[in-house]
C-alpha cells in the first residue's frame, strides 16, 4: 500500500500520456531523449525544428506566421501526450490575424472558409508537399499554399490560356471574381463612346465555338460597323 503512490508517480513521470499519432513512432521511454533533455521541462524549439524542416527553413528566411512568434516555445501552442487522436494543431480561425502570414485577406476573401484555400490541391511548396505526405498530414497542414488567383479559380476561370502573361488583378478586384471592376475599355484599341457604353458585353463578345465558357475578346472586327 505504501508503495502505490510512488509507483503511480513514477509511471506518470516516465509516461505522461500517449503521444499524438504523428509522433507515434517516438512512443516509449527509450525515445524520450530524442525530444526532451534530461532535467529540463518541455521541448526546446531547436529539437522540434530538427524534424519540422519546412518551418525551420521559413523561420531562417523570416517568412510566414511562425516568424512572428519565433520567440515563443512551440509547446505553448502545440501540446502533446494527450493520446493518439489529439490534434496538436488547433487554430482559433476567428481571432487569427491572417496578415501575419504575409498574405492579407481582403474584400471577398475575408469570409472564405480556411479549407477552401488550404487544401492539398493548392499546395505549391515542394518541401511542404514532401514532408507532410511522408507523415500522413497533407490534408491537415496550413503551410505551402500558393497565392496566385488561378490556383483557386482554375475551375471557374473562363479565360484559360487566353491572356498569357497578364495578371488577373489587372481586371478583377477581390470584391467578387465575376466582376471586372478594374477593366477600362478605353485602354483597348476600341474606345467605347456614345451609346456603345450601355451595350451589354455579350452583345459584342460572343462565345468561342465549343470552348465552354470562353468568350472572344481579341480579334473582333470592331472597325466594320
Amino acid at each position: 500500500m505504501l508503495l502505490m503512490p510512488w509507483r503511480s508517480a513514477s509511471a506518470q513521470l516516465f509516461s505522461p500520456g500517449k503521444l499524438s499519432r504523428p509522433h507515434g513512432d517516438l512512443e516509449g521511454v527509450r525515445n524520450c531523449t530524442k525530444c526532451h533533455k534530461l532535467r529540463e521541462r518541455g521541448v526546446a524549439n531547436a529539437n522540434c525544428l530538427e524534424c519540422h524542416t519546412p518551418l525551420r527553413d521559413r523561420l531562417a528566411k523570416q517568412q510566414g506566421f511562425h516568424a512572428t512568434v519565433r520567440d515563443q516555445n512551440c509547446g505553448e501552442c502545440h501540446k502533446d501526450h494527450f493520446g493518439l487522436e489529439f490534434d496538436a494543431i488547433r487554430l482559433d480561425t476567428v481571432a487569427f490575424d491572417h496578415e501575419k502570414t504575409g498574405y492579407r485577406l481582403k474584400d471577398g476573401h475575408v469570409d472564405v472558409p480556411c479549407r477552401d484555400c488550404h487544401q492539398p490541391a493548392f499546395i505549391t511548396a515542394a518541401d511542404v508537399k514532401r514532408f507532410k505526405s511522408e507523415h500522413g498530414a497533407i490534408g491537415k497542414t496550413l503551410l505551402g499554399v500558393g497565392t496566385t488567383c488561378g490556383l483557386c479559380h482554375r475551375k471557374d476561370d473562363p479565360h484559360k490560356d487566353q491572356f498569357p502573361g497578364r495578371r488577373c488583378d489587372e481586371c478583377h478586384a477581390e470584391t467578387t471574381w465575376e466582376e471586372v471592376d478594374r477593366f477600362d475599355h478605353d485602354a483597348t484599341r476600341y474606345r467605347l463612346t456614345g451609346e456603345h457604353r450601355d451595350v451589354d458585353c455579350g452583345d459584342c463578345h460572343a462565345p468561342i465555338g465549343r470552348k465552354k465558357g470562353q468568350v472572344r475578346y481579341a480579334g473582333l472586327k470592331f472597325a466594320n460597323c
